[in-house]
């Protein structure tokens, strides 16, 4: 039993031995164990630097092909003066504008006449004691002018119309003459053909007649086979001479019959000869009849034209006597004003004057004056003129209807062809170009030599606003389909805190970067990663500078492994 208790605790003894022994290593090389576990990353850190801030982009090179023609405010269209296919010259006149929006029009004048008639009470109310003259003579001369608008208004042409109109007008008129002539001459073309084919009676005869010489055939043969049939096979002679004649008159009949079957191919396609024809021509008559029905149309609307343009300058000689009465009667209530302001100025009265802000208040009015005349068409914009020389490929709007502000009139495909690239790139990414940039193009092809220009920053449609497409134009060693990186943007700029892009993160809070932290302790140094929020300032391909963070800091770039932050992380070897 002795024995047995020693062996016992010797067994215990070196089980404990071999226990403690184990968790001293696992102890000793903790530190390295749970290293190998965490996430392994690369950092770097932050430094000072520069930031050459480029929008780059590529694409293909398209051939310019159009000219958008636009308006800026909303107007009726009076007259169109081109036609889809027409050539124009820069210069030259596409459109003719009617007044503004009658309705944005007739607010524009009420405003013109409240702040006028605003402008004047104040300043009468100030001259009403001691300008009692001139604040009646005001009086009256509002009241002159108030009948002269009166008058203008009642011998206001109700139907307006122009020369311009009318030449339009005549020229489409013209131009459907022209087509209907063209289409007539078709149209009799094609009819004199169907003349020209008089072989179908010959054909009908000869076929009557075949079919005559089968019937007398058949006839004949029926006989001969009728005799053949009577005749004794003995007697030879009379035998084969009744079988000949009878052979005789079946070679007849088929002879006949194949002559008559070649003819009725021969007829039918005649047949369908004159029923192309006759489709032809029924063709030709409805483009005949299509072009009688434009013509027509369109010399009803040169009619209408002339009829406008009469009535207009018969009404207008009255109608513009009575406008000079109300610039007359305006002049004159403006000199009143203007003389009213003199004498008070004169006689001390100017700081009360000052006080009312009536300065301010006359600068408004004239900047209404040129509102309702740029609406009226009385700036002379009362016609939309080609800024390039083209084709019209498209038209958008008819005589009668009204362009809405910024609405396509036209597209002219251009002339003289460039070429040009477009790029779409952020809305605030936009902000940093302006129009006359010059952008660097490099190609896939050593020693090309192509300049690029922005002229122009479209809305992306297919972005809901959220991007902007960056228009150049370029020049050089290009060609149409070529594929063209570029690149346009700031200079080269100093910052104080610049990090890899690769360290920079995102999420609902912003923009932040990790920081490797570093803490002691009695079995090694821990890492962990620190959320810093910074603000992007700028960036380029590499880099981004950053404001928040400090320099010298070392941030996260890589990992091995999905990283949070405040987690453990090892640094990786080397």
């Amino acid at each position: 039993m002795t024995e047995e208790k020693v062996k016992k605790r010797e067994w215990v003894k070196n089980a404990a031995i071999i226990f403690l022994s184990v968790m001293l290593v696992l102890t000793f090389f903790s530190n390295t164990i749970m290293n190998y576990s965490l996430p392994e990353v690369s950092t770097q850190y932050v430094m000072s630097g520069s930031i050459n801030e480029k929008i780059r982009g590529s694409g293909t090179v398209s051939v310019n092909e159009e000219y958008i023609v636009e308006t800026e405010q909303s107007r009726k269209i009076d007259t169109v003066c081109v036609k889809v296919g027409d050539t124009v010259n820069a210069g030259d006149v596409l459109f003719i504008l009617g007044a503004g929006d009658s309705s944005e029009l007739d607010m524009a004048r009420e405003t013109l006449e409240d702040m006028e008639l605003a402008y004047q009470i104040e300043l009468l109310s100030i001259a009403e004691e001691n300008y009692r003259s001139e604040k009646q003579a005001i009086d009256a001369a509002r009241e002159a002018l108030k009948k002269a608008k009166e008058k203008a208004s009642e011998l206001k042409p109700t139907v307006t119309g122009s020369m311009a109109a009318v030449t339009a007008a005549e020229k489409a008129y013209n131009e459907a003459v022209l087509e209907e002539l063209s289409a007539q001459s078709e149209y009799d073309i094609a009819a004199e053909k169907i003349n020209s084919l008089t072989g179908d009676e010959a054909l009908s005869a000869e076929i009557i007649a075949y079919e005559k010489l089968y019937s007398e055939a058949e006839i004949n043969y029926k006989a001969a086979m009728e005799i053949l049939a009577n005749t004794n096979p003995s007697d030879t002679e009379a035998y084969e001479k009744a079988k000949n004649t009878a052979d005789a008159w079946a070679e007849a009949m088929a002879n006949y019959n194949a002559i008559l079957i070649d003819l009725a191919k021969e007829s039918e396609n005649l047949k369908n000869v004159y029923t192309d024809l006759y489709n032809d021509m029924a063709e030709k008559e409805n483009v005949l009849e299509s072009a009688k029905a434009k013509t027509a149309e369109l010399f009803d609307a040169l009619n209408t034209a002339k009829e406008n343009y009469e009535n207009y300058s018969a009404n207008s000689e009255a109608y513009e006597a009575a406008l000079e009465m109300v610039e007359s009667c305006q002049l004159t209530l403006s000199n009143l004003v203007y003389d009213l302001e003199e004498r008070m100025r004169a006689d001390d009265v100017a700081e009360k004057i000052n006080d009312l802000q009536m300065a301010d208040k006359k600068k408004d009015i004239d900047k209404q004056r040129e509102l309702v005349a740029e609406l009226s068409g009385g700036n002379g914009e009362n016609e939309v003129v080609a800024k390039v020389g083209g084709v019209i490929r498209e038209l958008n709007i008819k005589a009668g209807e009204t362009a809405q502000a910024g609405s396509t009139l036209a597209v002219i495909e251009l002339q003289d062809r460039g070429y040009s690239l477009g790029v779409t790139v952020t809305a605030e990414q936009a902000k940093k170009v302006t129009i006359g940039d010059t952008a660097e193009v490099s190609t896939y092809w050593w020693g090309s030599n192509i300049k690029a220009v922005l002229k122009d920053i479209k809305n992306d449609a297919q972005s809901g606003g959220r991007n902007k497409i960056l228009v150049f134009e370029l020049t050089g060693d290009v060609e149409d389909g070529m594929n063209v990186d570029i690149s346009i943007g700031q200079k080269s700029r100093n910052y104080d805190a610049i990090v890899p892009k690769s360290a920079v993160r995102s999420d609902s809070n912003g923009s932040f970067v990790l920081v490797l932290t570093t803490k002691s302790s009695p079995l090694g140094n821990r890492y962990t990663a620190t959320r810093v929020d910074v603000q992007v300032i700028a960036s380029d391909d590499v880099n981004s500078a950053v404001s928040g963070i400090g320099y010298g800091e070392y941030v996260i770039t890589t990992a091995s492994a999905p990283i949070e932050p405040g987690m453990l992380v090892r640094m990786a070897e080397g």
